[in-house]
C-alpha cells in the first residue's frame, strides 16, 4: 500500500508534558481511524541524544514549539505524501524520514517532528498487519514475546529534584517473572521506604520528584542503596536488584565529573562505579544498569 496512493492525512498539536513543557502530538488519520501519537524528552539529555527543537523564547520559558508544527507541515508530510514506501512496513517509513536531515542527531528538524509521525505510523501498520501493537513490533525486530521486568524508580536527584543527590535515579527490579507479584512487592516496598524516610528525616522529605521517586537529603549512593536496603528488609521485600540512571552529563563540569563533593576524572569515575559493585552486589553489572555517562548513552561497567 503505497502513501502517495492512499488517503491519509494528519493533525498536529502542542500539549503539554508532566512537567508542564510543551511537546508535539500527532494524529495520524487513515480509514475513518485515528492513531495518535506524542513525543517525551527528559530533564536531561545525552550528548549524542536527538535535539528537541524549540523556537520561541518569549513564550513557555522559550520552549515554544510552533517551529515543529510547521516543519511538520511544510517538510515531512509532503515528503512522506509523495513517497512510494509500503504503509504496512513502518521500518521503510522511519528510515524515509532519516533521509530528510542526515545531521546525526536531527538538529534540523528536530525528534519531536519525527517521532510521533513514526510512533503513529507503527500503530498504523500494525493495525494493518492485523497484529496487536507489540506483536508487531516483535516481528519488526525479529524477537522472542515475553513479559517485561518493570523497574521502579524510588528515588530521584540530579536535574529530577530539588536535592543535593547527583545521581539522577536509583531504581529497584524484582526478581520474579511474575508481574502481579512485582507490582505488589514495589507497593510494599515503597511504602515501607516512604516510613524510613519519614523517621529518618523528616515527613517533608517524602514529596517526590519528577519520576515519581522520592527525594530526601542524601548526598552518595551508598547513602541511597542503604535506605533501599533497610526498607526491604523492613517489609520483607529483599529480592531486589538495583539499577542507577547516573545521567553523569548533568554533573560534567570543566572536564570533571563531581558526583561528590569530590571531582573525578573519567577513569576515577569508572573506577568509583566498580568499587559501588563490588559493595553492593544488588546493582546490576549489565550494559543497561547504569546510564549516560559523557561520551556514550550507556556506560559499560
Amino acid at each position: 500500500m503505497k502513501l502517495s496512493e492512499v488517503n491519509i492525512t494528519y493533525k498536529s498539536r502542542t500539549i503539554l508534558d508532566s512537567r508542564g513543557n510543551p511537546t508535539s502530538e500527532l494524529d495520524l488519520i487513515y480509514d475513518g481511524k485515528v492513531y495518535r501519537s506524542s513525543c517525551p524528552s527528559g530533564a536531561s539529555t545525552g550528548k549524542n541524544e536527538c535535539v528537541v527543537l524549540v523556537d520561541n523564547k518569549s513564550r513557555y520559558n522559550g520552549k515554544n514549539i510552533d517551529g515543529v508544527h510547521k516543519i511538520i507541515k511544510n517538510v515531512i508530510f509532503p515528503f512522506l505524501k509523495k513517497s512510494d514506501v509500503d504503509i504496512k512496513n513502518s521500518n521503510s517509513v522511519d528510515e524515509l524520514m532519516l533521509t530528510i536531515d542526515t545531521s546525526k542527531n536531527k538538529e534540523n528538524i528536530g525528534v519531536n517532528a519525527l517521532l510521533p509521525f513514526s510512533l503513529s505510523f507503527c500503530k498504523l501498520a500494525a493495525k494493518l498487519n492485523n497484529l496487536p501493537l507489540f506483536k508487531y513490533i516483535s516481528t519488526i525486530y525479529n524477537t522472542s514475546l515475553q513479559m517485561p521486568k518493570p523497574h521502579f524508580n524510588v528515588l530521584n536527584g540530579g536535574m529530577h529534584s530539588g536535592n543535593d543527590f547527583k545521581i539522577q535515579e536509583i531504581m529497584i527490579c524484582f526478581d520474579t517473572d511474575d508481574i502481579n507479584e512485582s507490582i505488589e512487592s514495589a507497593s510494599v516496598f515503597y511504602h515501607s521506604l516512604k516510613s524510613i524516610i519519614s523517621k529518618k528525616y523528616g515527613s517533608l522529605f517524602t514529596s517526590v520528584g519528577d519520576e515519581g521517586g522520592f527525594a530526601p537529603p542524601i548526598n552518595s549512593i551508598s547513602e541511597g542503596i542503604e535506605l533501599l536496603i533497610q526498607a526491604g528488609n523492613e517489609c520483607n521485600k529483599k529480592n531486589f536488584k538495583i539499577a542507577l540512571d547516573v545521567a553523569a552529563n548533568s554533573f560534567f563540569i570543566d572536564g570533571k565529573y563531581y558526583i561528590t563533593d569530590d571531582s573525578y576524572s573519567t577513569e576515577e569515575l569508572c573506577d568509583y562505579y566498580l568499587n559501588m559493585l563490588k559493595s553492593y552486589p544488588q546493582i546490576y553489572s549489565n550494559r543497561r544498569s547504569i546510564f549516560r555517562g559523557r561520551h556514550s548513552r550507556m556506560v559499560n561497567v
